[in-house]
C-alpha cells in the first residue's frame, strides 16, 4: 500500500485476484461492533400468520383467538410459544420474519465518510493508515434494524472505533467501474470516488481497464429502489408499533432513500458531483429565486455539514439548471428540498406521528418517479 492521505486513492490497496478472476478494492475504513436485532424469513404458514396477525392487533388471549379462527386452543398456545421464544412477526405483505440478536460490525469508508450499508461479519482486521471517524450516530445505526415490535431491538454499540480494510468486488459496466455493496448493488458515493481518482492518476485508470465486464444479473435492482422497498416495509411496520425507537427506524430509511435519489440523479446525468459549482452568496440567492425558498431555508443549504443529507441536497440543487432538461426538473428539486427540511426538523425534534408518515409518503412517491426512469 502506498503511502500518502487516507483520504487519497494512493492509501488504498487495490488487488488483483486473476486465479479467480476478480478485482477488488481494498479501501480504509473505521468500523465498531454493534449488538442489534436482526431478522429471517421463515417459509409461509397460513395458520401462524393468522395467529400473528391477531397477536399483533392487541389479542392475547389463547382462548379468544381459538374462537375467532375455529382452531384448537392447545395449536393456538403452541402457536404463541413459538412466536414469543422465535420472535415472529407477520410483515404486510403476508411474510413471517422471525427475529434474532447477532454481534455485527459497522463500516464508516475513510474517502467518503459514508457508513456501508450492510454489517458485516467479525473477522480480524487488516491496518490501514489511522483516521479519526464519527461515531455512527443512533439514527445511522437505525438503518440495521427491522424487529421493530422488540422492546429491545435497539442497536448498540459496544466497542471503540478501529481502523480496518474493507474488500469490495470491482465489475466493469456501461458507465464505469463500480465498487460493489454485499447486496451486489454499487456503492455511488465510492465508485464516483474511484472513477475521479482514475481521472487523476493514469496507474489508477489503466488498472481499472483490466476489470471484467459485469455480466450477471443483480437480485436488488438500483440502490434506490432498493432503499424504496426497505422504507415501505419499515413504514408499514410502524403503523402497528408507533414508539419512538420505531420511528427512528423510519427516519433512517427516509434519509437513506433520499440519498439515493440524489445518487441516483447524478448517475442519469453523468456527472460527478465533486464537479458542482460551490456555494456563493450569488449562489444562494439565484437558488433561493428560482425555487422560491424562503432566507432560512436556503442558508439551511449552504451551511449545512459536509456529507449531511442537507448537504447532499444542497448540492444537487445548485447544480441542477434551471429547465426540465437540468439533473433534475424544478418540481422535482422544489419537493426534495421540501421533504428534506421536514426531515431535518423530524429528526432533530418531538416525534410527531402524522407528519413522519407524510413524510414516508410523499419520499416514496417523489423516490418511485425516478425510479420508473431508471429502470426504464
Amino acid at each position: 500500500m502506498a503511502s500518502g492521505s487516507p483520504r487519497d486513492l494512493p492509501a488504498y490497496a487495490l488487488a488483483d485476484l486473476s486465479p479467480r478472476n476478480e478485482h477488488v478494492l481494498l479501501s480504509p475504513a473505521v468500523r465498531w461492533r454493534v449488538v442489534m436485532e436482526r431478522t429471517t424469513t421463515l417459509a409461509h404458514d397460513v395458520l401462524l400468520e393468522a395467529v400473528l396477525r391477531l397477536r399483533q392487533a392487541g389479542e392475547e388471549s389463547p382462548g379468544r383467538i381459538s374462537d375467532l379462527l375455529q382452531l384448537p386452543v392447545d395449536l393456538v398456545r403452541h402457536l404463541l410459544v413459538q412466536a414469543t421464544t422465535q420472535r415472529l412477526r407477520a410483515s404486510a405483505d403476508g411474510t413471517i420474519h422471525a427475529g434474532r440478536t447477532e454481534v455485527a460490525w459497522v463500516y464508516r469508508d475513510v474517502a467518503t465518510d459514508e457508513l456501508w450499508p450492510d454489517p458485516g461479519l467479525e473477522s480480524t482486521p487488516l491496518q490501514p493508515d489511522p483516521h479519526e471517524s464519527a461515531e455512527p450516530s443512533m439514527l445511522e445505526l437505525a438503518r440495521f434494524s427491522r424487529a421493530t415490535n422488540d422492546p429491545n431491538r435497539r442497536t448498540v454499540i459496544v466497542s471503540s472505533g478501529e481502523p480496518c480494510l474493507v474488500a469490495s468486488p470491482l465489475a466493469a459496466i456501461p458507465t464505469g467501474v463500480a465498487v460493489t455493496t454485499t447486496r451486489g448493488t454499487p456503492h455511488p458515493s465510492l465508485s464516483r470516488y474511484l472513477a475521479k481518482k482514475a481521472a487523476e492518476q493514469e496507474w489508477v485508470a489503466r488498472w481499472l481497464t483490466s476489470v471484467p465486464h459485469f455480466s450477471g444479473e443483480s437480485g436488488s435492482g438500483l440502490p434506490l429502489r432498493g432503499a424504496v422497498d426497505d422504507l415501505n416495509d419499515v413504514l408499514a411496520e410502524w403503523r402497528h408499533d408507533r414508539r419512538a425507537e420505531t420511528a427512528l427506524i423510519v427516519l433512517s430509511r427516509i434519509e437513506l432513500a433520499l440519498r439515493r435519489y440524489c445518487d441516483q440523479c447524478w448517475y442519469v446525468a453523468g456527472i460527478d458531483p465533486a464537479a458542482a459549482p460551490t456555494w456563493s452568496e450569488d449562489t444562494a440567492g439565484e437558488l433561493s429565486e428560482r425555487l422560491e425558498l424562503d432566507s432560512n431555508t436556503a442558508q439551511q443549504l449552504a451551511s449545512a455539514t459536509p456529507g449531511s443529507l442537507t448537504a447532499l441536497v444542497g448540492v444537487l440543487a445548485i447544480a441542477s439548471p434551471p429547465s426540465a432538461e437540468g439533473i433534475v426538473n424544478t418540481g422535482a428539486l422544489v419537493m426534495l428540498v421540501r421533504l428534506v427540511v421536514r426531515w431535518t426538523s423530524l429528526s432533530s425534534g418531538a416525534m410527531q406521528p402524522r407528519l413522519l408518515e407524510a413524510l414516508a409518503t410523499e419520499t416514496t412517491t417523489l423516490c418511485n418517479q425516478l425510479v420508473e426512469v431508471g429502470e426504464s
